[in-house]
């Protein structure tokens, strides 16, 4: 046999062929630190209090207050802003709409009821359901009512009989009843 040639020239690409199938997912890698915190932000404007409001409770001695046939609940503790109070009236002084919550606790185990009076007159749909049955047990409600300036709110014992508020618990003091309204808006 004789010596090999020199190689050839080398011929022209061929076609691409098509692309292959793609791969499994790989696994989610680990996760990275946290970054900084971010800047504080400006401090956003303070919040107004209520422009009208009252508390107004009965305390008293650990007998209880007897309240009578009638007669409006006559509150001792006065905290309020932008109201007025005269035993045993409430008066708004600014018109608005009004978030107003009653309650009181009784030593009577009959039928016992006292409703909210607005302007003298007892709240539609209310009147007579804040009652209690059983001795010794704080009931309450609450309620939104507009009021336009003026309005006088009073708390009265519509039993039928008269009632002796106390507190809870007989052996303590506390609050027998109470009245709060906060003006929202």
């Amino acid at each position: 046999t004789g010596f090999t040639g020199p190689t050839g020239f080398t011929g022209p690409t061929g076609f691409t062929g098509p692309t292959g199938f793609t791969g499994p997912t790989g696994r989610t890698g680990p996760t990275g630190a946290t970054g900084p915190t971010g800047p504080m932000g400006a401090t956003g404007p303070t919040g107004a209090l209520s422009s009208a409001y009252a508390y107004l409770s009965l305390t008293g001695p650990a007998a209880g207050t007897s309240v009578g046939i009638n007669v409006d609940v006559p509150f001792t503790l006065i905290i309020q802003k932008s109201t007025s109070y005269a035993s045993p009236t409430l008066t708004v002084t600014n018109a608005g709409t009004y978030q107003v919550i009653f309650g009181y606790a009784t030593t009577s185990g009959g039928d016992t009821a006292f409703d909210l009076l607005v302007n003298g007159t007892a709240v539609p749909g209310l009147a007579g359901r804040l009652g209690s049955t059983t001795a010794n047990i704080l009931s309450s409600v609450s309620l939104i009512q507009v009021f336009t300036a003026g309005t006088t709110l009073t708390v009265r014992n519509v039993t039928g009989a008269a009632r002796i508020l106390r507190a809870p618990s007989a052996t303590q003091l506390g609050v027998a009843a109470f009245l709060t309204i906060i003006r929202l808006e």
